[in-house]
């Protein structure tokens, strides 16, 4: 019933439209000796009204075409309640319209909302801002205790057992390689140092201020990212365009590649896991590459071992140690 509603609101809205064209052109031969800006108007009026016509069409086709398979159970049940639907066609046409205006109307507002808060002073461009904390309060993982759960779930395929979401951050492993550019303005002034041995003290300080969020994000891991998927990240306010993506599943490995005006930054890391028990042992396994054009230097390093203690119960803090 409610297709073939659509289907004549549809038929109705074209032949009227055909109507409307048809009564157009023959006002605009009517008119065709009348005054210039008359008959440029009428002109300009008959060409949206063409375009609405050819739309409407479209739309006709595309009708014509979803309705044209059927099931036997619709011709059955439209047989015998034939009598309803001409009483119904109206009230469904008429919400079906109330709809569509609806949802072109709030589509119409959002695209003005958007056009709006895109153009300052007339420019063309959109300028994303920082946010300085995350849109929804971090959760208590307090009361989550994983010996409770592996205690509730012995002899069962932990492949198979539900971990509570809490536990992990709301980003996954490609957002969190973007993390560690947080503090790329001291790979911006390494690449305006004259000095090699200051370049190197930037250089070294920015490999270190990758570990700076770990104090505080102990409690917590990002999701793993599936084969193939990309994250990218253009920051406006620091300069630089970072990529990433999962480029191997089993074993899992991920690569990035971040490039601004003054450094190119890239590296591929999978992570090697211990369990001691009490506590899980993550080693890192690849090298990270940093390109700074205007001297021509390239830095390479590896990252260090982290420990994340008191993983079954109380309070997990992390501890990172080894050589870079």
């Amino acid at each position: 019933a409610l297709s073939s509603a659509i289907a004549q609101n549809t038929d109705l809205k074209e032949r009227l439209c055909r109507i409307h064209a048809e009564s157009m052109l023959l006002d605009s031969a009517a008119n065709a000796n009348s005054s210039p800006d008359f008959v440029k108007e009428n002109s300009e009026h008959q060409n949206r009204s063409l375009v609405h016509q050819i739309s409407n069409e479209s739309r006709l086709s595309i009708t014509d075409s979803l309705t044209e398979f059927f099931d036997a159970q619709e011709v059955l049940l439209s047989a015998s309640s034939s009598e309803n639907e001409v009483s119904d066609d109206d009230s469904y046409a008429s919400d079906i319209s109330d709809n569509i205006s609806e949802d072109n109307l709030s589509n119409d507002i959002e695209n003005e909302r958007q056009t709006l808060d895109c153009v300052p002073d007339g420019i063309m461009e959109c300028h994303s801002r920082r946010r300085t904390r995350l849109p929804a309060p971090c959760p208590n993982t307090s009361n989550i205790s994983l010996w409770n759960i592996l205690r509730n779930n012995i002899g069962k395929d932990l492949s198979k057992v539900s971990m509570p979401v809490g536990l992990n951050e709301p980003l996954n492993t490609l957002q969190k390689l973007c993390e560690e550019l947080e503090y790329s303005e001291l790979l911006d002034k390494a690449a305006f140092t004259p000095n090699p041995f200051e370049r190197m003290v930037y250089v070294a300080a920015f490999a270190v201020s990758a570990y700076a969020s770990s104090y505080y994000r102990a409690g917590s891991k990002p999701f793993n990212p599936v084969l193939g998927e990309t994250y990218e990240c253009i920051s406006e306010d620091k300069g630089f365009h970072f990529f990433s993506e999962q480029v191997s599943h089993h074993p899992a490995i991920s690569a990035c590649h971040a490039e601004s005006d003054n450094f190119i930054f890239w590296q591929d890391i999978r992570w090697k896991n211990k369990f001691w028990g009490k506590s899980i042992e993550i080693v890192p396994i690849g090298t990270t590459h940093l390109i700074l054009p205007g001297f021509k230097d390239h830095y390479e390093w590896n990252k260090v071992t982290s420990c994340i203690h008191n993983i079954l119960n109380g309070q997990r803090w992390i501890e990172h140690y080894g050589e870079i």
